[in-house]
């Protein structure tokens, strides 16, 4: 019994080493990029000066925006720095993981819980959410506490009101962080009406939370319909080629499609001579909690293969059940085996994650790393530039209407950052037009200095048939450019004097 339980501490000490080892990768997630585009975007309406213009900002914004207001307090406190405006995400990136490992879970032992918690600690989109100023972290964190409350209030013999509003408000901050949330908590819902329908009806005045839930996205309905339509936005439709690498997403990386069959594989058999792991109501409860994450998931990229929405960059809600349906699948095969076959996943994933690390670090937002014209503004405000004529070179934008206070509160983020004066002028550009032209007649009338952003990977985007050489077009103006791989922004201005 004395070995047993020594070897017990062990296998939970391995756990928790690579729990930690989770933590500390976040340290090292990209943590000097330049703010991309929509980090920019998240830093622009948090530094609104007015609150009204705040509302503002988030209520034309498409995205759910519990993140943003968070920010604002947060960048309040701590101000508008990049690493200020990153770290609230790498708080709740890293909160998702500490959750599990202190939460009370029925049906795991505590090594199995460690290890659940260690997988979602060294999931690598998980690792990357802690360096961007995006509201991935806190969905990442809010579906966690979301999963283990639905998982509690399902496993409960009689479950009460405040069990089932515990989930429902949780699940309706998810949603509010995230919109994509709602495929989980549909999925869990739909779970919890078949499993425990009686008492789901019981429960029902806890559904009255998600009334605000309904009315918020409800006033937003016509401008996410715009930005998911065919033609404007750049999802493609979800096809039989996109299978395998969601799958490798949910998991942590492609490593993993080899990685989990061959530990699977070898516990199966190292297990088949031993007595079955228990696998009683508890664990029952748990495996539903996990097919609600991988039902979710289907029902997502169903609706994406016939409207332009899924990407797996959304997909974070989702990771945590996915993860305890791993811990659960390994539970099964290596029956007796369990204890070393939870060690030798968490040591799997922290050799993953190692090699990750040694490889560069490199996450899906470091993707877009280029697409952020931070220092195109720069360039700018060191030529003395303070007027700027600014396009955002992008499909979803031509033929659509910036107002001005989203205009000013972006493309002059940087400037306001730095308590420098600038009066942002939209330039009008459209697909079929050439930007270069557009740009520098209206700079030369404006007096102005040009920010022209552009991802040219992306189809309908004004640079792919007209690419930058506003310098080409008149010897007297300076051009920088700032792209990599055709994404980035070009600044430019006239040298003759100082705009």
């Amino acid at each position: 019994m004395g070995a047993q339980k020594s070897s017990s501490r062990v296998f939970e000490a391995i756990a928790l080493v690579a729990l930690a080892l989770g933590i500390a990768a976040r340290l090292f997630a990209r943590p000097h990029a330049p703010l991309w585009i929509d980090e920019a975007t998240s830093a622009s309406y948090a530094a609104a000066p007015h609150f009204r213009d705040f509302l503002t900002l988030i209520s034309w914004d498409v995205n759910a925006p519990l993140y943003y207001v968070l920010l604002r307090g947060w960048a309040g406190l701590f101000g508008l720095s990049d690493p200020a405006l990153r770290s609230m995400s790498f708080l709740f990136s890293a909160a998702a993981p500490l959750a599990i490992a202190f939460a009370p879970v029925r049906g795991l032992t505590r090594g199995e819980r460690l290890t659940w918690a260690a997988l979602v600690a060294l999931w690598i989109p998980g690792i990357g959410y802690a360096q961007s100023a995006k509201a991935l972290a806190l969905v990442f964190f809010l579906a966690t506490a979301q999963t283990l409350a639905f998982a509690a209030l399902l496993g409960r013999e009689r479950p009460r009101l405040r069990d089932a509003a515990l989930w429902v408000g949780l699940s309706c901050l998810a949603i509010e962080a995230h919109y994509h949330d709602v495929w989980l908590a549909v999925s869990q819902g739909l779970i919890w009406l078949t499993v425990r329908r009686g008492v789901a009806v019981r429960c029902w005045p806890a559904a009255l939370l998600i009334l605000p839930v309904f009315a918020e996205i409800g006033a937003k309905l016509p401008n996410i319909a715009k930005f998911t339509s065919p033609g404007v936005t750049w999802y493609a439709l979800v096809g039989p080629r996109d299978a395998l690498p969601t799958v490798a997403h949910l998991l942590g990386g492609p490593l993993w499609l080899v990685a989990l069959p061959a530990v699977l594989a070898a516990f199966w058999i190292l297990g088949r001579r031993s007595e079955p792991a228990a696998w009683e109501a508890p664990q029952r409860v748990l495996a539903l909690t996990a097919a609600a994450s991988g039902l979710g998931v289907v029902a997502f990229a169903a609706a994406g293969a016939f409207h332009p929405l899924f990407n797996t960059r959304y997909l974070a809600p989702f990771a945590p059940g996915v993860a305890l349906g791993v811990v659960l699948a390994l539970r099964w095969v290596a029956r007796g085996e369990g204890q070393v076959a939870q060690a030798a996943l968490a040591l799997v994933a922290g050799a993953i994650c190692g090699l990750w690390l040694a490889a560069g670090a490199y996450h899906l937002d470091s993707n877009f790393d280029d697409l952020e014209f931070e220092h195109a503004s720069q360039s700018l405000m060191q030529a003395g530039v303070s007027r700027v004529v600014f396009v955002w070179d992008n499909p979803m934008i031509h033929g659509t209407h910036m107002w001005p206070l989203q205009a000013d509160a972006l493309a002059g983020f940087f400037y306001h950052r730095a308590e420098r004066p600038v009066q942002v002028i939209l330039a009008d550009v459209g697909a079929r037009d050439d930007p270069n032209t557009t740009l520098l007649a209206t700079a030369r009338a404006q007096h102005a200095g040009i920010i022209w952003l552009f991802d040219a990977g992306v189809p309908g985007t004004a640079a792919i048939a007209h690419p930058p050489h506003i310098a080409a077009l008149d010897p007297s103006w300076i051009c920088q450019n700032f792209t990599r791989h055709r994404v980035g922004a070009v600044a430019c201005w006239e040298a003759a004097g100082k705009p």
